[in-house]
Order: structure tokens, then sequence, then C-alpha cells
């Protein structure tokens, strides 16, 4: 596979296709996750398919240090997580205008367009699928959570639904306005995630499902991390949304 670097809608990011690409394959966008870099990514393309797929992974605009990026600032208040939904919407018109700018140079419709990331990529996905005025061919949440304009209870991780009913945005309906343009989305979590438990994954399925959102759920023997077997079940998953 060829890997390219170049910038897209102002983000330093790097492609993985192949050797002689069409213009109209597929393009997979894929966000890392708080403390990383697009370039880690390119180890996992040709995991899922070295054939089927243009990949772009961009590196986050914030800078922690070193080779280490974020796509939003994460703050603290006692024993909460601060709101995340202001913060991840920071980094919405990045995201989008990046799709815009990669559509145009491929001449793409929206639907051949998946987008997915991990961890806090995976908040910032969830939150751009929802907002975007067109149909993506998909969405994959890997290690994530659909963010609710709440504060977060460290003390009490697991009580998602208390969570969720906090919300004081308009998550109900972004999640409605999803369900009729029928965005597929894969949402997958370790059984044993230490960072964002398992519960989160399974909440987020539940509000997608809920909705009426085509939402499939992936569990996997493992922790905060990608593992292969996932790779394999996101492969099944992009070979179903781009059939």
């Amino acid at each position: 596979m060829k890997v390219t670097h170049y910038q897209a809608a102002g983000l330093n990011c790097v492609e993985v296709a192949p050797i002689a690409a069409k213009p109209d394959l597929p393009l997979v966008i894929g966000l890392h996750g708080w403390g990383d870099w697009g370039e880690t990514y390119t180890l996992f393309a040709p995991l899922i398919s070295t054939t089927n797929y243009r990949y772009v992974f961009p590196t986050g605009p914030n800078h922690i240090i070193g080779v280490l990026f974020s796509w939003f600032n994460i703050e603290y208040k006692g024993g909460f997580l601060a709101n995340l939904a202001p913060s991840i919407a920071q980094a919405r018109p990045l995201i989008i205008a990046l799709i815009e700018e990669l559509r145009q140079r491929y001449n793409l419709p929206a639907d051949r367009v998946a987008l997915g990331g991990f961890s806090l990529g995976a908040m910032v996905t969830l939150d751009v699928g929802l907002h975007y005025p067109e149909k993506l061919g998909g969405l994959f949440s890997l290690s994530g959570f659909l963010a609710a304009d709440s504060d977060f209870n460290l003390a009490n991780p697991m009580d998602m639904e208390g969570y969720y009913r906090r919300d004081q945005g308009d998550l109900q309906k972004l999640l409605a306005q999803t369900a009729e343009r029928r965005v597929p989305i894969l949402v997958a979590h370790g059984l044993f995630d230490y960072l964002i438990p398992t519960q989160a994954g399974r909440y987020c399925y539940n509000q997608l499902r809920t909705a009426g959102v085509p939402a499939e759920l992936y569990e996997f023997w493992g922790g905060h991390q990608i593992t292969l077997d996932e790779l394999l079940r996101l492969s099944t998953f992009l070979a179903k949304i781009f059939k």
C-alpha cells in the first residue's frame, strides 16, 4: 500500500491506499484517541483490507507533548468530568471541513465515506455523524461513547442512564434525524475497559437503537485497546455498508 502525507482542512493527514488506487474507492477516515496521532493508525489499514478502501488518518490540532495530540481539551470539576459536549463541538467543524475537502478531492458522495475513531476520536465521530447534513456511509465507535450535554460523574461511571437523562442539549432530536437518514453505526467496546467502562458502550448502543438508528454492538475480550478481532469485525461492517 502507498502512504502519502498532506494537509487537508488545516490538519496533518496520512493517507494509506492501494497502489494505483482508483479515485472512487470508498473513503475511511479514522480519528485517533487522546495522546496519539494519525501515524499510529496506518498499521491498522492493511489489517482491515489492502485493496478495498482509501484510508485517511488526521492528527488532532491540540498538541500535548512530543507526537501526542488530542481533538479537544479535557477538564474536571470536583468528582465530575466536565461537560464534554462544548469541547467536542469545537472539533466538529474541523472534521466536517475535512470530510468536505476529501469528498471534493476524490469526487465522492457522502455515502461513500465512513467516519470512525477510537476513544475520544469515537466521541468526535458520533458527534460529527449526528450533525452531518447528509447520510454518511457509516460510523464506527471504538471504545468510546455518545457524549451528552451533561457532566459525567466519575464517582459513579456506571450511571449512564442518569448521564443521558441530564442532557441539556438536543441529543434526542439529533438521534431522531440520524435514524431518519438510516446511518449505520458500529459500536465496539472491550469487556475489561479500565478507562471508559463497557457500560458506556452499551448505553451508547441502547440510545442509538431506541431512537431507531441501525446500530450494531460488538463487545470483545480486551480493555481500552484496538484488537485484531475488533478490526476483523470492522472489516465486515465496512464490507456491508459499501457493498
